[in-house]
């Protein structure tokens, strides 16, 4: 989702392979490359919302 308003950036089809492994699936390669895909897609829009955020709190802590 994009930062304010909130809006479908991309759909992203995820395939983790099979879910009965005993092995944890956040140790799988697949799911480092869907976590570091959706981590780039939604980097700038975390520090777009930050930024936003600041100057309200620091309005709000001045008496605005």
């Amino acid at each position: 989702m994009t930062s304010r308003p909130g809006r479908i950036k991309q759909v992203i089809d995820i395939e983790l392979g099979d879910r009965d492994a005993v092995e944890d699936v956040r140790s799988s390669d697949a799911f480092r490359h869907h976590r570091h895909q959706i981590w780039t897609l939604l980097r700038d829009e975390v520090r777009a919302a930050r930024s936003a955020e600041r100057p309200a709190v620091l309005q709000e802590a001045h008496g605005g």
